[in-house]
C-alpha cells in the first residue's frame, strides 16, 4: 500500500511493503549520498536529510533523485518524519560540520534504529594532512575527532568507498561489519555522451579537471596548482575545469591561457561536457601524497570519466585508482615520487585513441554502480532485519516540543 505523507510542505510517497532509510549528511549532502540514496531506493523508501541543498551547491544535483529535506533542523526533520512513519535505518553520510551525532545522542540513538555510517573522508585525515584554519584551532580539532569516535562506536555498520579502506578499518575495528561500496558512476538514467570531442576542431589534448577544486587551501586535496603547470608543459594540452563546486574560480585563468572554465551545470550537463574532453585528471595535490587522506581515496570522477569513455590520468599515491587504470590499461599510471618527475610531454594523441579503445563493454559494465548494488542493499537490509526498530515511541525519548505523536 502506498501512502502519502507531508513533511515541510514536500510530499512524500511511502510503500508500506518496504522499509524506510534515512540518509542524513550536515551540511550539503555529498553526491556520494546521492548516489547511495539513489541505490537505496531500489529496495527502500528513501528520505534524505541535509542542512544545505545539494541543488544549489552542486548545481542540480539529487533533483527528482529521491525525496530530499533540505535546509533542514535536524532534530525537527526527524521528528517530523517520525509523526508519519518509522524509520527502519539511518545511513550517515560524513563529515558534514557533524552536528548530527548530538541530534543522534539526544533521542535517536535511544529508539534502538540501526545506523550505518559511511566513511567516505575522514574528518581525522582531513585534519591531519590538509588542515583548515579552523583545524588550526585545538578546541575544534579534539571536538572534531571525538565526533568522529563516536559516530564509529553508535555505528552497527560501516561503508567504505574502497576496498584497501576496508581492510584498514576491519584491522582497526573488529567489531564491526564493514562493507565496501565503491564510488562507481551512476547515470541517473538519462545521461548522453557527445559525439563530438574538442580535439576533433583542434587535434589538441583536451584534458577534464573535473568535480572539485580549490585555490583557497593549498594543502587540500583539490588544490591542482602543481599538477596543473606540469601537465601544460605539454604544449598540446588543453586544461578544461568542470567545476561542481563554487571557489575562486578567477584564480585558475590566471595560470594560463591554456586552461577554461566552464560553468557549473547540472549533472546532465556537466556529463556531456565532460564526454567531449581526451582525458580524465585523477591525479591530487602532490603535498598530499603518501598521506592516508591520499591512499584511501576513491574519488566520483574517476568512474564518471570512464563510463563516458575518457582514459584517465592517474598516479600510485591513490591506489584505488592508479590500480584499476592499469589493469584495465584504461589510461596512464604515473609512480614518479615528485610531480616534477611525470613526464606529461610524452602522452601523444595516438596513445590516448588507443587507451579510449580499452574500454570496452566488460570495463563499463564494472564502472557502473548498478553492477554492484546488490551486495550492498544486502548489507543495509541485514541490520534492519536484525536489529529491529521500535514500534512505539516513548514520550520521554523526543525533545521538547515533539511529544504528540507515535508511529509503528
Amino acid at each position: 500500500m502506498i501512502k502519502k505523507i507531508n513533511i515541510y510542505g514536500k510530499e512524500i510517497e511511502i510503500d508500506d511493503s518496504k522499509k524506510t532509510v534515512v540518509v542524513v549528511q550536515t551540511d550539503i549532502m555529498a553526491i556520494r549520498a546521492i548516489k547511495t540514496g539513489f541505490v537505496l531506493k531500489d529496495r527502500f523508501n528513501v528520505i534524505g536529510v541535509c542542512q544545505k541543498s545539494p541543488k544549489v551547491y552542486y548545481k542540480g544535483w539529487g533533483e527528482g533523485y529521491f525525496p530530499i529535506l533540505e535546509d533542514a533542523n535536524l532534530t525537527k526533520s526527524f521528528s517530523e518524519i517520525l509523526k508519519s512513519t518509522k524509520i527502519d535505518c539511518i545511513y550517515y553520510h560524513n563529515p558534514g560540520e557533524w552536528s548530527f551525532i548530538p541530534v543522534y545522542e539526544s533521542f535517536l540513538k535511544n529508539l534502538n534504529i540501526p545506523l550505518i555510517y559511511d566513511i567516505n573522508d575522514s574528518i581525522s585525515w582531513n585534519i591531519l594532512y590538509a588542515p583548515t584554519e579552523a583545524h588550526k584551532n585545538k578546541k575544534i580539532r579534539e571536538s572534531l575527532l571525538s565526533l568522529e569516535d563516536r559516530a564509529i562506536n553508535y555505528s552497527c555498520g560501516i561503508v567504505t568507498p574502497g576496498i584497501q579502506l576496508t581492510e584498514y578499518l576491519s584491522n582497526k575495528h573488529k567489531d564491526k561489519k564493514i562493507n565496501t561500496f565503491t564510488n562507481y558512476f551512476c547515470d541517473f538514467g538519462s545521461i548522453k555522451p557527445s559525439k563530438v570531442k574538442h580535439s576533433d576542431r583542434d587535434k589538441n589534448i583536451h584534458v577534464a579537471c573535473y568535480g572539485s577544486i580549490s585555490a583557497n587551501n593549498k594543502s587540500g586535496v583539490y588544490y591542482y596548482e602543481e599538477v596543473f603547470r606540469q601537465l601544460l608543459k605539454n604544449n598540446n594540452v588543453i586544461i578544461h575545469i568542470l567545476p561542481s563546486t563554487y571557489d575562486n574560480l578567477n584564480y585558475w585563468k590566471s595560470l594560463s591561457k591554456n586552461i577554461i572554465i566552464s560553468d557549473r551545470k547540472d549533472p546532465i550537463s556537466s556529463a556531456t561536457d565532460l564526454s567531449m574532453c581526451d582525458l580524465g585528471l585523477n591525479i591530487f595535490n602532490p603535498r598530499i601524497w603518501g598521506t592516508d587522506l591520499c591512499k584511501y581515496s576513491s574519488p566520483n570522477k574517476t568512474f564518471d570519466c570512464i563510463a563516458l569513455g575518457l582514459p584517465i590520468l592517474a598516479h600510485s599515491s591513490t591506489p584505488n585508482i592508479f590500480d584499476f587504470v592499469s589493469k584495465y590499461d584504461v589510461g596512464f599510471g604515473y609512480t614518479s615520487k615528485y610531480i616534477n618527475g611525470i613526464d606529461f610531454r610524452s602522452i601523444k594523441m595516438e596513445d590516448v585513441i588507443q587507451k579510449k579503445l580499452n574500454i570496452n563493454d566488460d570495463v563499463l559494465k564494472k564502472v557502473n554502480i548498478n553492477n554492484h548494488s546488490n551486495d550492498f542493499l544486502d548489507f543495509i537490509g541485514l541490520f534492519i532485519q536484525i536489529k529491529s526498530p521500535y514500534r512505539y515511541l516513548p514520550r520521554s525519548l523526543f525533545p521538547q516540543g515533539f511529544h504528540d505523536f507515535k508511529c509503528g
